[in-house]
């Protein structure tokens, strides 16, 4: 049996570090550290409550142990000199400690896990140092063009004008006209789009997949949103009405999108969707378990709200003739107990691979189209 004895500061850093081990072993002691930072309104407090929930639902795995009587870090120690367990910290003065004591150590690196590296780059040259996925400027002496960097090449961006419904709709900016490309690309399967309110995440993911349809590149749309309220407070079940009312409540913003892209005397709803769109489903997303996802383009609205394991189970539904698009503002989660956003989680694990062939994209959209006041209540109010 794999067995682990945790430190606080691990708990606090990444629960799924623990996913590897069949058995934790949780100190009395870290059990109290935890308690006193989880009434704290910080990061550290939502991570504290975080584990502490964590820990209370897998106590078949997160074993307490009683009162050592010493401090948090020397009860590490002893408990993974007695079990002969492996200490998992991000504390480097404990990591040492247990080191000179020779026991076997499992050491987490801290990071800045709200930071999400903005990739888009500039360069005068086409031997680029760059992330996977990410987009750019190539500055020449003859132009500038815009770039999509993947494995050590670069290609060229090509500009999409969409025509979905009687609105003509052009990108606004280099990155929107990025963002589009990715959709368009028949190669990309997951195209992650962040970025602040009003940047046009949603609004062009919907507009691009409306004429990739008519095109007949895809048979159909699937639109979904995490069941989540602002700040956490409620979910479907709390809203009246069967299902397809209840996910009304939650789809508003896709369907608002979708109302400024057709014509302006639809009046848009569920209902006329299914009866005048039959390409177009909207999908709660705590069903999609089980479903195969072929020759679409399934759009994921708000997916800041949703952990790794909603993403891997959402992303391992589409087939090598769909495509996922995954909208989000990784600053404005809403789940309750937030140590982990899934669409972060995602895009840094995709950035690190090394295949040949490009399959993912990522935009950061940093302009408010919604107007000035949006932007700027952005910038004062985070």
């Amino acid at each position: 049996m794999t067995k682990a004895v945790a430190d606080t500061s691990a708990l606090l850093l990444d629960l799924h570090t623990f996913d590897s081990y069949e058995q934790i072993l949780v100190p009395h002691e870290v059990l109290v550290e935890l308690d006193k930072f989880k009434d704290e309104k910080s990061k550290r407090g939502s991570k504290a409550r975080c584990a502490l929930r964590h820990i209370l639902e897998n106590l078949d795995r997160f074993i307490p142990v009683e009162p050592l009587h010493l401090y948090a870090d020397d009860a590490v120690i002893s408990i993974g000199a007695q079990e002969e367990a492996t200490v998992v910290s991000a504390d480097v003065a404990l990591v040492l400690r247990a080191r000179s004591r020779n026991l076997e150590i499992d050491f987490q690196e801290a990071s800045d896990e709200e930071e999400l590296e903005d990739t888009f780059f500039e360069t005068y040259s086409t031997d680029v140092d760059a992330v996977n996925g990410s987009f750019g400027i190539l500055h020449t002496n003859r132009s500038d063009r815009l770039v999509y960097y993947w494995n050590g090449h670069i290609s060229y961006v090509k500009e999409h004008v969409l025509k979905p419904g009687r609105r003509i709709i052009a990108p606004q900016d280099a990155r929107q006209t990025c963002f589009i490309h990715s959709i368009f690309d028949k190669n990309i399967r997951f195209v992650a789009a962040t970025g602040i309110p009003g940047s046009g995440k949603t609004y062009l993911a919907l507009a691009s997949a409306l004429q990739l349809v008519q095109r007949g590149e895809y048979d159909k749309i699937i639109l979904t949103v995490p069941s989540e309220h602002i700040g956490g407070k409620d979910r479907y079940g709390y809203a009246p009405g069967d299902i397809e009312d209840k996910m009304y409540n939650f789809s508003r913003g896709i369907l608002d999108n979708f109302q400024s892209i057709m014509p302006d005397d639809v009046r848009m709803d569920l209902k006329f969707l299914k009866s005048n769109y039959d390409f177009i489903d909207v999908q709660p997303l705590y069903l999609v378990r089980g479903r195969n996802l072929d020759r679409s383009i399934v759009i994921l609205d708000e997916g800041q709200n949703t952990d790794l394991y909603t993403m891997r189970v959402l992303a391992t539904r589409i087939t090598d003739q769909s495509k996922l698009v995954v909208c989000g503002d990784i600053y404005q989660s809403d789940v309750r107990y937030r140590c982990q956003i899934g669409l972060k989680q995602a895009i840094e694990r995709f950035r690190s691979l090394k295949c040949e062939q490009p399959v993912f994209a990522h935009i950061n959209l940093n302009h408010s189209k919604r107007g000035d006041f949006s932007g700027l209540a952005w910038k004062l109010l985070q």
